[in-house]
């Protein structure tokens, strides 16, 4: 569902609304306008019957199909050119399939396996796990953050199951059984997950959304604190190619946050337009990947490195049926 307290969600749907006609109303729902432009009151309670059930907010549940569902309606975004085909279900009345949202853990490896950069990790199940992944993991230092994952779990930070600037193995040991203990039944099977804490003044938003007409869009912006007050994004279709990348860095207002800035050197955009199109890479390659949002990307000396990944996966497709559509 949109979530107006996420950076990615509001960017999207700022972005979009900016590009809407003025004849197109975004609110109520069921405004005649938007039946002007093709979206039914059958469509329209569908697409409030989904966001209503889908129970919780997943950062990677499609934000920016959230986004176009906020401000009322589908524009297709083809580089710079505007076109306005409705999303089919919203014109049927049809609900999507039923998906999974990964776990930060599972996330993880899938964006790590592709060549994007991440901060280091180790996961276990248990305490003694961790600590051991940690011994042989040199990469793996202290101050750390732990975490307790789980596909069940949505809101980490709000219900304490993330723990900052650890220092030693006895506070990680401490730190590592509270959030065991602290898992409920409905989180199902979780993990911990515990990564070498990075630091940089810039954080960057890269994800991945699925349109069921045009297939995979791929954003970039402006993350963190700024991401609302700005909502300073680009999109494009996916798979970028080199120059593509280039062009959405290039399209971002923002391009004093990616020079040299408050002692830190300016952004690597070579790493960044790799990070873009392994992203894109992994969209086309993962069976069934709806959605993607690695959020907050953060710049370590002039170099991205994400520190959260969430991907969202459609179990009933298969990687032929998501690319055909």
């Amino acid at each position: 569902m949109f979530d107006g307290d996420c950076g990615f969600c509001t960017a999207s749907a700022r972005w979009i609304k900016r590009r809407l006609p003025d004849s197109v109303a975004v609110e109520p729902w069921q405004s005649l306008e938007l039946e002007e432009i093709g979206l039914s009151r059958d469509g329209i309670s569908a697409a409030a019957w989904w966001i209503e059930d889908s129970g919780r907010h997943h950062r990677a549940h499609m934000a920016i199909g959230h986004a176009v569902h906020a401000v009322g309606g589908w524009w297709g975004l083809v580089g710079r050119a505007m076109v306005t085909p409705p999303i089919s279900w919203l014109t049927t009345g049809r609900p999507p399939h039923v998906t999974v949202t990964l776990s930060e853990a599972e996330s993880r490896r899938i964006v790590t396996r592709h060549g994007i950069a991440v901060s280091p990790f180790v996961t276990g199940s248990t305490t003694d796990q961790v600590v051991a992944a940690m011994a042989s993991d040199p990469e793996v230092v202290y101050p750390l953050v732990a975490k307790l994952c789980g596909r069940s779990i949505a809101h980490k930070t709000e219900r304490g199951l993330v723990r900052l600037r650890i220092a030693d193995e006895a506070s990680l040991r401490t730190t590592c059984d509270e959030l065991l203990a602290a898992a409920r039944a409905d989180d199902g099977d979780v993990e911990l997950l515990v990564s070498t804490m990075v630091a940089g003044n810039r954080e960057l938003i890269v994800g991945l959304a699925t349109d069921r007409q045009f297939g995979l869009v791929v954003m970039l912006g402006v993350g963190g604190i700024l991401a609302e007050a700005i909502a300073d994004v680009s999109i494009r279709l996916a798979p970028i190619e080199p120059a593509d990348a280039a062009e959405m860095i290039g399209d971002l207002s923002s391009q004093a946050l990616l020079g040299a800035f408050r002692g830190e050197p300016a952004v690597d955009r070579e790493s960044l337009a790799h990070t873009l199109m392994a992203l894109c890479a992994a969209g086309q390659a993962e069976p069934g990947l709806v959605s993607a949002d690695i959020n907050p990307l953060i710049i370590v000396e002039g170099v991205p490195v994400a520190v959260d990944a969430l991907i969202e996966i459609d179990p009933s497709a298969d990687s032929g049926e998501r690319h055909d559509r």
